[in-house]
């Protein structure tokens, strides 16, 4: 169905073709690695607050969750005008991102993998009025018996308060179908030239 490109970091755990894989040296199981050494005090705000909605996820927290989800009322909005058919509100949401953790959890469980989350660099900054839209790497990085593999993704950052609060969704640069769902929710929001930004390769 459509409505599973709503954005949730649920996309990181599922997506692994065509994503960089390098190895690590962390054991701790379920964990979220952050360094902040070299943050600004929002960069850093940044990364608490992924860490929170990371942990939420995890726990199956989900209106945790959802309350760190960037612009949910306009993602239902566009996904309504552009996909009629689909019944889609904030309940299927809810649902979409449960099952799929649930689904997480249990492979976790059966196939006795231990993993944790990465929050890596901060790799495109934009600033238009109050508002800053970052770019952040992120890694899933799991391990298996003697197997170890990271995941790479990346999260898409926006605060609407000069970095004191962060809502967060991820894309997979590899679709362009679902990335043209991300440019074309943001433009809700955002001038064209400011999206274009965001998404260049400077």
């Amino acid at each position: 169905m459509k409505q599973l490109f709503i954005i949730s970091i649920v996309t990181i755990l599922l997506i692994s073709c065509g994503q960089k894989q390098r190895n690590y040296n962390s054991e701790k199981s379920g964990s979220i690695k952050i360094d902040t050494v070299e943050n600004t005090i929002a960069e850093k705000k940044l990364k608490t607050q992924l860490r929170e909605y990371l942990i939420a996820l995890s726990a199956e927290e989900i209106d945790i969750a959802l309350s760190y989800l960037y612009g949910l009322p306009d993602i239902l909005e566009y996904m309504k005008l552009n996909f009629p058919d689909e019944h889609i509100d904030e309940e299927v949401v809810r649902n979409i991102i449960f099952s799929q953790i649930r689904e997480l959890n249990k492979l976790v469980k059966e196939k006795k993998l231990s993993y944790e989350f990465e929050i890596g660099d901060i790799i495109k900054e934009v600033k238009y009025e109050k508002n800053h839209l970052y770019i952040v790497m992120l890694y899933l990085n799991v391990k298996e018996k003697l197997d170890k593999h990271s995941i790479g993704s990346k999260i898409i950052s926006i605060s609407n308060d000069n970095g004191q609060n962060w809502n967060f969704f991820t894309y997979d640069p590899y679709d362009p179908e679902t990335f043209m769902i991300v440019t074309s929710v943001l433009k809700m929001r955002f001038p064209q030239d400011i999206v274009d930004k965001l998404f260049s390769k400077e």
